[in-house]
């Protein structure tokens, strides 16, 4: 892939600013105030486009405005659902991330995920493609539990790019770091509703799983019209009104062989 000539020079001064981050705790968080309502209709405070990682050259949410490519022209809107920073965390071994995807009719292409070690962008934890719909909408990637995958390991990153089959630097691409996920807070989780755990989610500053929650939610209730507001309003805190109101879409994954997927023995 494209990405890779300039990934490990670019790495090392993300990590060496970054690493602070990843030894917070989660209850280093911004936190709500007491006595605020943990409801689906309660709006979202958190500030996702906080934290301001240097100049790393790698891909960013959407596909560069000026790319020349051999793709349909309606590749150039690919957008990925993550903060302005390009970095979300979650404290899942195996996580959802969400992506705009264009309609392109009567079109056999495809896009292909790949998450990879930060430190090592040459360890792929996960790749999978994805046919293009007809009709544009977001799509969630699931990183399996199946033994197709390799676990996110706590207090790691670990980057991920979704890329045209037609033109690999039609590209997009971010951060995700996996937190700890701590006993109390499991116990809170397991505890909660679902519209609760919306909220401890937001409080936490998990990103991947809040919207996960979000989208799940979404898909069971389609004509709540609280969980669509709110969807729309947590892609406007992060500047994505324009993916907003885009259909959900679920389409199937085709899992390719990641090099460093473990391997079941019987």
């Amino acid at each position: 892939m494209a990405w890779k000539f300039f990934h490990i020079f670019a790495t090392w001064i993300f990590l060496s600013t970054a690493f602070g981050l990843s030894t917070l705790s989660l209850d280093s968080r911004p936190v709500r105030a007491q006595g605020t309502v943990t409801t689906e209709s309660e709006g979202l405070t958190t500030e996702w486009n906080s934290f301001e990682p240097p100049d790393r050259g790698t891909p960013g949410r959407r596909v560069g405005g000026g790319t020349r490519s051999r793709c349909p022209r309606a590749a150039l809107e690919l957008t990925a659902l993550v903060p302005e920073t390009n970095l979300g965390r979650t404290v899942a071994a195996y996580p959802t991330l969400f992506f705009y995807v264009p309609g392109i009719p009567n079109s056999s292409e495809k896009v292909e995920f790949e998450l990879v070690d930060a430190n090592d962008p040459d360890r792929v934890l996960y790749k999978s493609l994805v046919s293009i719909p007809e009709r544009g909408g977001t799509i969630a990637i699931s990183v399996p539990d199946d033994g197709s995958a390799t676990p996110l390991e706590p207090d790691t990153y670990y980057n991920w790019y979704l890329s045209f089959e037609c033109d690999p630097n039609m590209l997009v691409g971010g951060w995700i770091e996996r937190v700890e996920l701590t006993t109390p807070l499991q116990d809170e989780l397991e505890a909660a509703s679902p519209g609760d755990r919306l909220a401890i989610y937001e409080r936490e500053g998990l990103w991947y799983d809040l919207l996960a929650e979000l989208f799940q939610l979404r898909q069971d209730r389609p004509a709540d019209p609280l969980l669509e507001a709110r969807w729309q309003q947590l892609l406007a805190t992060v500047k994505l009104d324009d993916r907003a109101e885009e259909p959900l879409l679920d389409l199937p994954m085709m899992p390719l062989e990641a090099p460093d997927a473990p391997n079941e023995e019987f």
